[in-house]
């Protein structure tokens, strides 16, 4: 799965977002609505305004709580769509009613979508796509943008076969060490290592590569060929699978794949 940005639209902040265990909300563009429901029907409106934590969001960078409960109402009503407008008004329905333009970046991105969500004029819509892939630890994010052309797409956590110095998933000699870089306090606020894995990604797209994975929350490895063979982790995901990169036994990976 690969997320759908306009060539003239905002990207978003990440190619999806987890819904359930069973579903993802897949960005479909973010449009003006100053009508409201005019994008969607205005009497499926579910307003989540009293419980909208701002300060979250700010802290965290996104707004995953919000879309993952709209999500859920979509779910809930059986509808293939869903958006947000104001931040917490939800919306869901089977059909959109696109006739108000896309937001672009000469509009202002931020001012309009910021948080993949809508502000008080505009609407972000998503699609609720069933998974394909549901490993038993799931990932923070569905992927992270490593370049403007490239998403790392969420692989799975895996176990390694050899020691942290070579654990085997990977070619030892495509490595790069990024543990003195770490920003920790951003890992703790984001809840999630999109810096590292931006870092990393970037160097396998620039090399040509299919794939690059994190162990041990900053050792960087790349190549065409995993060796998945030691198999998913199933357990004590907190620990092993935390922040989307590797403990230290562990190795989260990624696919490269085009943005389109």
């Amino acid at each position: 799965m690969i997320c759908l940005i306009f060539s003239t639209g905002c990207p978003t902040l990440f190619p999806g977002y987890h819904i359930d265990k069973d579903n993802e909300a897949v960005p479909e563009g973010c449009f003006h609505a100053t009508q409201g429901g005019t994008v969607m029907p205005s009497s499926s409106l579910k307003d989540y305004t009293n419980i909208l934590d701002m300060a979250a969001w700010n802290k965290r960078g996104d707004a995953k709580d919000m879309i993952q409960r709209c999500g859920l109402e979509a779910v809930k009503n059986g509808a293939k769509y869903f958006g947000l407008r104001n931040h917490a008004e939800c919306y869901t329905g089977n059909n959109l009613d696109l006739s108000q333009q896309e937001v672009t970046p000469a509009d202002g991105c931020d001012k309009f979508c910021k948080f993949d969500v809508g502000q008080p004029s505009a609407i972000v819509v998503y699609e609720v796509v069933p998974k394909t892939f549901k490993p038993d630890c799931q990932s923070v994010h569905t992927g992270y943008l490593v370049d403007p052309a490239h998403w790392g797409m969420f692989g799975g956590c895996y176990h390694t076969s050899g020691p942290r110095t070579n654990p085997g998933v990977f070619p030892q000699a495509n490595y790069v060490n990024f543990k003195l870089t770490i920003d920790w306090s951003t890992y703790v606020h984001q809840e999630h290592g999109g810096d590292i894995i931006k870092r990393c990604g970037k160097i396998a797209a620039q090399k040509g590569f299919k794939f690059f994975g994190i162990q041990y929350y900053g050792d960087c490895y790349y190549g065409d060929s995993p060796d998945l063979s030691p198999g998913l982790v199933t357990a004590d995901c907190d620990r092993k699978c935390l922040w989307d990169v590797g403990a230290i036994d562990t190795v989260v990976v990624y696919k490269v794949e085009d943005v389109v």
